[in-house]
Formats: C-alpha cells, structure tokens, sequence
C-alpha cells in the first residue's frame, strides 16, 4: 500500500478537472484548491513554515520533472460513493483487501494546462527513474555511524519507484478520448491485487484532466455527460471563488439505524445527561456540508448540518448553543485563574463560533487564526 500510496500522492500534482462531480445523492465529496491554500498567510504561517514542505528534495525533483508546481494546481476531488456505510461495515482488523469489489472511490485532479497523457505518463516515469536519495543526503549518510558501507552503496543507486513495477503501465485503454493506465499489482499490497485500479487521464481545451479510482468508476466518470454529471458541484457551496475547500456528506435513517442511533435517546447511553434533549434530534441528521476559506491571516469555516425537519433543528441548535455558553464561561473562569497558561483551546476562538438555526438547517460559522487551529505548527514546534 505504501507503493501505491507513493504513486498517487505523486499524481495529486499533475492533473485537471471539469467541475465537482457526484454521481448520486448518497456520494460524499471532499474538494480542496491548493494554489488558493499556498498562497494564503494562513499556509505561510503553519505547515509552509513549519513543516518544511518545499524543501524536500524529492518533492523538489518531483515538481521540477513534471513541469508543475504545486502554486498551479487548482482542484483536487475525492468522491467517496456511500463512505458512511463503507466505512461503519469495515473490520479494521482485517485488511482493506476484504471489500472484494474496491472502494467505490474516485480521486479527480485539475491543473488549468493541457498536457497529454502520454507525456504525463513521460514525465512521470522520468521522476521515477530518478535518484531516491540527493548527493548532499548520500554524504550524510557516510557521515553517519547508523549505514554501512554497503548499504551507502546500494542506497546511492536507488531510485525512487523501481521501473518494473510501472512498466504494465504501458497497456492503456482509450475511454471516451483519455487513455487509461493500470496501476500493476506490483506496485499494491497483497489484500488490493485483485483490484482493477487505473488511472485515467484526459486532456482538451487548455485543461487536463486524471481521476484515480477502480476501471469502472474512471469510465462512468469519463462518461458522464459534461452538463450532468461533470460540471455538476460536489457541493452546492463551492460556487464562490473565495471558498478554498468544501464537503458534503450525506447520511440516510438507514445508516443511522445499522449505527445504533437509537442509543444516544439513552441517559445512559454515548451522550449522557443530554440524550434527552440531543439524542432524538442527531437521529434526524440528513447531510453535513462545508465551506472554507482564508481573509487576511485568518481562516473562515462555514458548515451546515441539515435536519429532516424544523423541530430537530430547533433542538439540535438548542443543545449546542448552550455547550458553547458553557465551554466559554469555563474558558473565562481558567483565563482568570492563571491568565499566563496556554490554553489548548483558547477563549477568542470560542467566542469565534457562531451558530445560527434557520428551518431545517444549523449554520456554524468559525474564524480562526493559525496559532488557535494549528497552536504547534504556529509555534514552529514540528519537526
């Protein structure tokens, strides 16, 4: 899996999309805009700073042999048809393998530039064939106690993806005028050999477009047509160009009687003393959406949660608005106590929150900065 995992992540940079694509009401989709991230101050404050991405030297080559950078990339997708009850049903204790059919998953891409799948594909064996360690790293290696000889040796001639584990990628399909690549066995863990995985890509007007996914679901994907299914929006709240990220999550009765939602009616139950008032109104949950993005130094998150009637709103709303009371005048009475701790969540954050009931839906609205999101990454403390 790990293989596998290295390929796509490396993919996630080099391709396009038309639009957010669903292709039914019980999917669930998950949208991000990398450039929109990058070139914020909110991304320069925490994981640019701090994480030390734009220095590896791998990711370095991988953007340089490409042709891309990742301030170009403006869409990445995940659609995830019925995740709830995909991931409820999983045994984490056995392998993923055990969804003998695949995820019903599909991961699509966008890049605003044309580039051929063949030459994506190029470009791509050309970054793998490359050194998997730079020469300054070799000669830290020789520096150190921890490698011997031998292995500097070996290690000095590794590069990054062996080509005989890509090299049935060659076998493509025509679909709809993209070609698609399999994704060999080889480069998968033993439980997902049996999987028909591929990646398709397709490139036209000025843009390019690469889904990730089972054979079947790329080809329903290339298939779709453009005015119903690939320009339909993921998510009805992406449609501003401010918004960096969205959702959409759907959850059906059905779910939440297999779940034991039941339960949370329970005093004695997951929720407590709040059953009562919270657990008949969350079995009444029928879609959780989102929005994200950045003003100045801060980011905006925008969610709603959508409720099969006006009255489990109402209550929902209720509940929730009275925790945040509480974890406020709690926050106050620990500021008050010791006004020099560091609190993990701080007082101005809470006081962020706004929550606001309208019919059938719950909007919350957050304002953050980074040191109360991300209070680590802020102060520069990971590695």
């Amino acid at each position: 899996m790990k293989k596998l995992l290295t390929f796509l992540i490396g993919l996630l940079f080099i391709v396009n999309l038309w639009g957010n694509w669903r292709p039914s009401e019980s999917a669930t989709v998950f949208t991000v805009k990398p450039n929109q991230v990058t070139k914020s101050e909110f991304y320069k404050k925490t994981l640019s700073a701090s994480l030390g991405v734009n220095q590896d030297p791998n990711w370095i080559a991988f953007q340089k042999d490409m042709g891309i950078a990742i301030e170009e990339v403006s869409e990445v997708t995940f659609v995830f048809d019925r995740m709830m009850e995909v991931l409820y049903s999983y045994d984490p204790n056995q392998s993923i393998g055990q969804l003998k059919e695949g995820l019903p998953a599909i991961l699509i891409l966008k890049a605003d530039r044309e580039v051929s799948p063949r030459v994506l594909f190029e470009n791509f064996k050309k970054w793998a064939s490359g050194p998997m360690w730079s020469a300054k790293q070799i000669q830290g290696f020789r520096q150190s106690t921890q490698f011997s000889p031998e292995k500097i040796a070996e290690m000095s001639t590794r590069t990054r993806i062996p080509q005989h584990l890509f090299a049935d990628m060659g076998k493509v399909e025509e679909c709809e005028g993209g070609l698609l690549f399999p994704i060999p066995s080889k480069m998968r863990d033993q439980g997902t050999k049996h999987w028909d995985v591929v990646v398709g890509a397709l490139a036209e007007s000025g843009s390019t477009t690469c889904v990730v996914g089972l054979r079947q679901e790329v080809r329903n994907y290339f298939s779709s047509p453009k005015s119903d299914g690939r320009k339909s929006a993921g998510s009805t709240n992406l449609s501003s160009e401010e918004n960096f990220s969205s959702f959409v999550v759907p959850i059906t009765p059905e779910l939440l009687q297999n779940m034991g939602a039941n339960k949370l009616s329970d005093p004695n139950g997951p929720l407590g003393p709040l059953a009562a008032g919270l657990g008949g109104p969350m079995q009444n949950v029928r879609e959780l959406s989102g929005t994200a993005k950045f003003s100045g130094a801060k980011v905006h998150l925008d969610m709603v949660v959508n409720c099969s009637d006006t009255e489990s709103a109402q209550s929902l709303w209720s509940v929730a608005q009275a925790s945040l009371g509480m974890a406020q005048l709690s926050a106050i009475r620990r500021q008050m106590k010791n006004p020099q701790a560091q609190q993990m969540v701080s007082l101005n954050f809470l006081k962020g929150i706004k929550l606001k009931h309208d019919g059938k839906n719950i909007s919350i609205h957050i304002e953050a900065l980074p040191v109360e999101l991300f209070p680590l990454a802020a102060a520069r403390m990971l590695p």
